[in-house]
């Protein structure tokens, strides 16, 4: 099984500004991130699994979410 970001940021009741300050990005870049993961740097994915406690990036759904 596979989770978006988005999934798991609401799942640790995170707020998009809090995890986007912890990360070093603006609000607006995190939900594009997590709207559509498939540009998104290797360094700032790192940072949200690390940040979200998720052991590796293959549990992470890399792709367009539709809309």
């Amino acid at each position: 099984m596979v989770f978006t970001f988005k999934e798991i940021r609401l799942a640790n009741q995170l707020e998009v500004s809090d995890v986007a300050a912890r990360i070093g990005v603006s609000n607006d870049l995190l939900l594009e991130y997590e709207k559509d993961s498939r540009m998104i740097p290797c360094s700032i994915a790192m940072r949200l699994c690390a940040l979200y406690r998720v052991p590796t990036i293959d549990l992470i759904y890399i792709g367009k979410l539709p809309d």
